[in-house]
Parts: C-alpha cells; structure tokens; sequence
C-alpha cells in the first residue's frame, strides 16, 4: 500500500471492512455512497466549531435547551443582499443570511462578524453589568473585533492542528500526545 492511496477505500479495502464487520461488500458501498452527500454539505459548514460551541453557551444563558443558530443561503438572484444580515428572536434563535454566490473567506468573516452581535448582545451582557448592548446599539466595533479574533483562532488552531500531523507522519511525535 502506497502513501498516496493510504486514505482512499478502494475495492481491496471495502472487502476486509465488511469481512471485518461481517457485512455484505453491498452495505458497504451502500454507506459510502450515503457519506459522499453529507461530505459534500461538510464544505458548506464554515465556522461550523465556533457556531456549535457559542450555541451550546447560549442554550445555558438563555435557559433555552432548543437555541439555534442556523445559517442560511440566499439566492444570488436576490438583489437586496449584497453582504450577510442576521435575525434574533432573543433567547430562540438566531439567523445568519448571506448571498449563496459569496466567497468564502468573505462568507467566513461575514459570519464571525455576525457572530460577534450575537455574543455581546447574549454572552457579552450576562457577564458585564454596567454595559448594555441590544439590537439598537452599535455593536459594529466590537462585532468586527469578535470576528477578527475567531478567525485569528481558527487559523491557529489548523496550523498548530496541520503541524502536528506532520510530525506524526515524520515519525516525530507520537498519536498519545496529540491534544487539541
């Protein structure tokens, strides 16, 4: 087995997971098919560790176990947004909207910056008890500052993430002392 399949699950490989598991080569397939659809999605979920975890937060502080941030597509054909928006229904949810046809590294500091009204407005306010911040505030600034510093996170974390996979492949340091 080369390097450069070592990843991919050809025939060969297929047979012995499903020998393995005692299943038919057919199921296999079957949920390897299935996979592809949801991988395909997976592109679509920028900032997806930063929505879960500010969501998961937000389910405490607003005692709202059904709290949902959700992220939503636009049709470009739609000329009346030309960067993202969002919606809050305090303590329900909260919604994101952007042009479908935006390019990624745009979308994602779209998103962090939207993001960023949410956590003063929620995260910001329970901790902070001589400042207010509401939909009515300028919250711009300090959104944007949000944004930046959860980019700044992400790209951190997948260069230090990147770093260590090369020392695992390299023989350099060991899988047990992986801690991300």
């Amino acid at each position: 087995m080369t390097k450069s399949n070592e990843f991919e699950l050809d025939n060969e490989k297929k047979q012995i997971i499903a020998n393995d598991l005692g299943l038919p080569l057919s199921n296999i397939t079957d949920v390897e098919r299935m996979y592809a659809k949801i991988k395909r999605g997976m592109k679509e979920q920028y900032l997806a560790h930063l929505i879960r975890t500010l969501e998961n937060q937000l389910k405490e502080i607003t005692e709202n176990k059904f709290f949902q941030i959700v992220v939503q597509p636009v049709p470009a054909e739609d000329e009346n947004l030309e960067v993202s928006c969002a919606e809050y229904v305090e303590k329900c949810y909260f919604v994101i909207y952007y042009p479908e046809n935006m390019h990624g590294r745009q979308l994602r500091v779209q998103l962090a910056h939207e993001l960023g009204h949410l956590f003063l407005i929620e995260c910001f306010n329970a901790i902070k008890d001589n400042e207010h911040y509401d939909e009515k505030s300028n919250t711009e600034p300090l959104s944007t500052l949000f944004g930046l510093l959860a980019i700044m996170d992400k790209n951190d974390y997948y260069i230090k993430k990147n770093i260590k996979i090369f020392y695992i492949l390299h023989g350099k340091l060991s899988k047990k002392t992986l801690h991300y």
